[in-house]
C-alpha cells in the first residue's frame, strides 16, 4: 500500500476513526495504520513521510583507491547508502537486500532513475558521498 503517499495527517485522521470504530487506544490506531501502509511502526511512517528526499551529490578533490585497498561497510535491508559510477557523482540508494558479496539496492534520485534497482559488490557501497566516491564503481 506504500506505492500512494500519504501524510501524516490523513493518516492521523484515520487513526481517530479506527480508535473510535474498535474501540483501541490512538497510539496503536496509529501503529496498526503504519504497518497497513507498509512500514515497519508509526516513527518511521512519520520520518518516511516529512524526510526531503535526497538528491545526487557532486563530489570534488577525491581520487578513487584501487580495489583491493577496499574495506566493507555493513548495511541491512533499509538502510540508506550511497553508490558512484564514475567517482564524481554520488547516487543515493535504499538497500532492499544482502546476498553473499553483494548488495541490492534502489536508487532514490535522479527522479528518472528512481525506483530501478541493481546490485553491486559490497565494497562499492558506502555509508557518504564523499566515500562513495573514493569507492567507486569498477567494472
Amino acid at each position: 500500500m506504500k506505492n500512494q503517499k500519504y501524510t501524516v495527517n490523513y493518516i492521523k485522521r484515520q487513526a481517530k476513526t479506527l480508535k473510535k470504530d474498535r474501540g483501541i487506544s490512538h497510539t496503536d490506531a496509529l501503529e496498526m495504520l503504519s504497518k497497513d501502509h507498509g512500514y515497519s511502526n508509526w516513527q518511521h511512517c512519520v520520518k518516511s513521510l516529512t524526510q526531503e528526499p535526497r538528491k545526487v551529490v557532486i563530489v570534488n578533490n577525491v581520487t578513487s583507491i584501487h580495489y583491493l585497498k577496499r574495506t566493507v561497510e555493513k548495511f541491512i535491508p533499509g538502510d540508506e547508502a550511497w553508490i558512484s559510477w564514475d567517482g564524481k557523482k554520488a547516487v543515493p540508494v535504499k538497500v532492499i537486500e544482502v546476498d553473499g558479496p553483494y548488495y541490492s539496492f534502489k536508487i532514490e534520485a535522479p527522479q528518472n532513475k528512481a525506483g530501478n534497482e541493481h546490485y553491486l559488490r559490497l565494497d562499492e557501497v558506502r555509508s557518504t558521498p564523499e566515500l562513495a566516491c573514493i569507492n567507486c564503481v569498477t567494472s
